[in-house]
């Protein structure tokens, strides 16, 4: 992707499901991610997005597509998922000690 000619059009394959991260302090464990999630771990929840989530997206795909020339609108179109961790330590299995 990041060799790609400025013009050519985003493969369609890479629109399906991304993930988007924040390093907003308040949204610590906060997963956004474009498309459907039909499941996920007994310690994480799947949301509704709200107004505010709403926004920040839309906020770092205009600045991705910025970045990357890409149309956000077409990024924008399909639907975002918002997954919250339900404990103090939803990753924890996930990191080597």
């Amino acid at each position: 992707m990041v060799n790609r000619h400025p013009n050519e059009e985003f493969p369609h394959r890479y629109l399906n499901c991304s993930p988007v991260a924040t390093n907003n302090r308040n949204a610590r464990g906060i997963i956004y991610v474009r498309g459907e999630v039909r499941d996920v771990g007994r310690e994480l929840e799947l949301v509704e997005m709200n107004e505010q989530d709403m926004r920040l997206i839309r906020e770092l795909v205009n600045e991705f597509s910025a970045h990357f020339g890409f149309n956000a609108e077409k990024i924008m179109e399909r639907k975002f998922t918002k997954i919250i961790p339900v404990s103090h330590r939803p990753y924890g299995q996930l990191y080597a000690y």
